[in-house]
């Protein structure tokens, strides 16, 4: 049987001068031939499959089981991309898209849904944008710890929960742009000499450290 749990959020005045808000959190764990999307999310967050649909918001949805498909236009056409465990959808406001698990594995998603001044803030300064709507997990036990804290504080309806979400939030963030900075390294040896060289001055830091050989 299908196994969702989701919230949606009202967002206050202070929640936007916090410079980041949470829309919406969720997990749902869909096995073989689940209808898709589930029921009952409200306007503007529901869609038919085949039609599609554009949100005001961003949102992250992390695919951490199973396969299925993404289609999006933020290339300016519309192109399919495969889905595997591992990956991480990234949606942009106003960019029609359309996604769904493969009727013979069914997948398991988690997402949080935010926008605010420092969401746009990041985008402008180049640091994530709508032609990279996909992102590999890389670090997946961080990653899934993130969002379970994020189910987490939302079941126990903490205090000041918008700033708590909109923190694990940012560290999702900082994750998938350190996942996307270590993609950059590739196959230079230089560059893989450096980060070798970084690693070993942290580890030394109470220590003193011969330059040369360094």
């Amino acid at each position: 049987m299908p196994q969702t749990f989701y919230r949606y959020f009202p967002v206050a005045k202070r929640d936007r001068d916090w410079g980041l808000f949470v829309t919406t959190v969720g997990e749902s764990r869909l096995g073989p031939g689940t209808t898709y999307p589930p029921a009952n999310h409200p306007k503007g967050y529901d869609f038919r499959v085949r039609a599609g649909r554009r949100l005001h918001e961003y949102q992250i949805i992390y695919i951490s089981a199973g396969s299925g498909w993404l289609k999006t236009a933020a290339s300016g056409r519309i192109r399919r991309v495969r889905i595997d465990a591992g990956t991480v959808i990234f949606l942009f406001p106003e960019v029609w898209h359309s996604y769904a698990p493969s009727a013979s594995t069914g997948w398991t998603e988690h997402w949080v849904g935010f926008n605010g001044d420092l969401a746009r803030r990041f985008v402008k300064r180049g640091f994530f944008s709508a032609d990279r709507p996909i992102v590999r997990a890389g670090e997946e036990d961080n990653l899934m710890a993130f969002f379970n804290d994020i189910m987490e504080s939302t079941r126990r309806n903490h205090p000041a929960l918008q700033q708590i979400l909109a923190g694990a939030t940012v560290r999702i963030l900082a994750l998938l742009y350190s996942v996307e900075q270590s993609k950059l390294t590739g196959d230079d040896p230089g560059l893989q000499a450096i980060q070798k060289t970084v690693i070993r001055m942290r580890e030394a830091v109470e220590t003193s450290i011969n330059m040369p050989d360094l």
